[in-house]
């Protein structure tokens, strides 16, 4: 009980700190954007290349999702292969020349609202990586796909570092995606 009195105080302390101003994207504390929630749930569109060379890849996005779905108790992402009523995202392959394994792109208006993304995962680093790596690294680039910025909690999913460890979505975290999707608070 005393959880989640915890969770509904955090997510009240969330939801005014949006209200207020404080959590935007020019200060980048928490959020960086967000989608209407009309949006949700996604469907990830795996390209055909990447899909064709590295089927490691749609398996680790596969769990990405289940994960994400699990962490946030509702269903923000259409699991892999099906297609739901929200918003299409492409998944695509990129030349970084191995600076990194993954990453997300968002298209926002001065609002700060999404209205395109896309996730780019890098062909050669994805072969270099292990499972584990692989599946963190694709559930933390939908965190960013979600509108969620860096955090500095080690086994936080949103880490910005690579670990090898179980990711964890924090309750700051957690509430705030809660509140910004589900709780119908959208700024």
């Amino acid at each position: 009980m005393t959880g989640l009195i915890i969770v509904a105080i955090a997510i009240a302390l969330v939801a005014t700190l949006i209200a207020f101003g404080v959590l935007t994207r020019d200060k980048g504390v928490m959020t960086i954007a967000q989608w209407d929630p009309k949006r949700l749930p996604f469907t990830l569109i795996v390209e055909e290349t990447l899909d064709g060379r590295r089927p490691q890849i749609r398996e680790a996005l596969r769990w990405a999702v289940s994960w994400w779905n699990k962490a946030l108790d509702f269903e923000v992402f259409v699991p892999i292969g099906s297609v739901g009523l929200g918003d299409t995202i492409p998944v695509m392959t990129m030349d970084r020349e191995g600076r990194a394994l993954a990453l997300t792109r968002h298209t926002t208006n001065d609002a700060g609202e999404i209205l395109s993304a896309a996730v780019y995962v890098d062909l050669d680093l994805s072969a270099k990586v292990n499972r584990t790596e692989l599946r963190r690294g694709l559930a933390h680039e939908l965190g960013h796909l979600l509108g969620l910025a860096h955090d500095d909690v080690t086994d936080s999913v949103m880490y910005s570092k690579a670990t090898g460890s179980e990711p964890i979505l924090t309750e700051a975290d957690r509430a705030l995606l809660i509140t910004m999707y589900k709780g119908g608070s959208y700024a």
